[in-house]
């Protein structure tokens, strides 16, 4: 089975608005997805050891997670254990006080990081410089932290990855 697994922010939750346009994507594409609900689990640590246990018990042929804020921390974080073939962070929080690692290592054959320059939130010089650490597809957009003034271009790179991925 081909799995999209989606990890949401810290003050998102499973149904976000990012997370349904996408699923919508994957599912046309032909992907499993799910996202997992991490409302009860503040830890970014404890969410991505969640994550892993649950794709642990799993039977995947091929895996690419997916990360919003908190969540592309915790993809990132989890894919040194579950090596995705693809990893697709939004605005990820990287670079950020208070997390145990600010730049945890991506293990993926594949990763696309896409940003907003208005992020408030994660400034962008955090995401640039992490994306340069792993030679990441980078994309930056007119956008905040949510990204919804980008969403058009959002789903076009993750269709476009998801294609990529099918061929």
């Amino acid at each position: 089975m081909r799995r999209i697994v989606f990890c949401h922010g810290k003050e998102s939750g499973p149904r976000g608005f990012k997370i349904r346009e996408l699923t919508a994507i994957a599912r046309q594409c032909g992907w499993q997805a799910e996202s997992i609900d991490f409302t009860c689990i503040p830890n970014p640590d404890r969410r991505a050891a969640h994550l892993q246990e649950q794709e642990r018990a799993a039977e995947t042929e091929e895996l690419i997670l997916v990360g919003s804020s908190m969540g592309g921390y915790v993809a990132a974080l989890a894919s040194a254990e579950l090596r995705p073939a693809a990893i697709f962070l939004m605005a990820p929080a990287v670079s950020m006080p208070g997390y145990r690692i600010p730049r945890p290592q991506i293990h993926a054959k594949r990763c696309v990081i896409v940003h907003g320059w208005l992020d408030a939130v994660v400034p962008v010089e955090n995401v640039l410089q992490y994306a340069a650490q792993h030679r990441a597809e980078l994309h930056v957009f007119n956008a905040g932290h949510n990204l919804h003034d980008a969403i058009t271009e959002v789903k076009f790179l993750f269709r476009k990855l998801l294609d990529d991925m099918n061929r």
